[in-house]
């Protein structure tokens, strides 16, 4: 017999072994050879102390309140929110009972979602909030997502993200046909849109010219509207349009 049981078994009146309480498994002397002479020594094995389990990290941060969840009992649950602006149903997470490892939660992450009306202050050049949720602004275009920072005090930033100005992807020279002072005349010629890298009319209906000044902002109404010609073209043509 072992000379002394180590933490978590215990010896029964009728000579069984068992594991304590706080610990969970079957308990079971195990002998083994020990050093040059092959002693035969008994030890015990198979308890496992019974532990809370934990949820620390998740990785949507910003998504996701699992404050609730950091130290969760044995036999007991945790809920699962969502972070403000995010909306969703919580979830549960659960701990079994005779839980033996400190990341042995069992859950399911709620499915979060950015409701209409949330509005970042102040709102970046190129989105809009229209009553359907947010969307690239006029002149822009892409792949709209809100993307999650997580700022140096914990705090978390959401702002829209994935729209791109789209303009012109270049223009012939032009020339003042009109020699008078205060007057200008003469053909406007640009290429296609482009968004990004990418030389595209996909998202474009029309193009509108605008008087601009030295810093490209756009001064009064748009003097032209030009529909697309709905030509498919993969590279710049600086004159398709005039």
């Amino acid at each position: 017999e072992p000379r002394t049981l180590p933490v978590g078994y215990l010896q029964t009146s009728a000579g069984e072994y068992e594991c304590t309480s706080g610990y969970t498994g079957i308990a079971q002397k195990v002998c083994r050879h020990i050093g040059t002479n092959c002693t035969l020594l008994p030890y015990m094995t198979g308890c496992r102390e019974i532990v809370p389990c934990r949820l620390t990290y998740t990785e949507d941060a910003c998504q996701h309140d699992i404050s609730d969840c950091l130290k969760v009992e044995a036999g007991s649950t945790c809920a699962l929110r969502c972070k403000d602006p995010f909306r969703g149903d919580e979830t549960i997470g659960t701990c079994d009972a005779t839980n033996t490892d400190a990341d042995g939660l069992m859950y399911t992450l709620p499915d979060c979602l950015v409701t209409g009306g949330y509005d970042p202050l102040p709102v970046s050049n190129g989105y809009m909030r229209t009553a359907s949720g947010w969307q690239c602004a006029p002149g822009f275009a892409g792949d709209l997502a809100l993307e999650c920072d997580m700022l140096a005090n914990c705090r978390t930033e959401i702002s829209p993200t994935g729209c791109l100005p789209v303009y012109s992807c270049g223009a012939e020279e032009f020339e003042d046909t009109d020699g008078r002072l205060g007057y200008i005349s003469g053909v406007i010629r640009f290429g296609q849109g482009q968004l990004g890298d990418v030389v595209t009319e996909a998202v474009v209906d029309s193009y509108a010219v605008y008087f601009a000044d030295e810093c490209n902002h756009t001064i009064g109404e748009e003097i032209a509207w030009v529909n697309v010609t709905g030509e498919t073209r993969g590279c710049c043509v600086t004159d398709l349009y005039d």
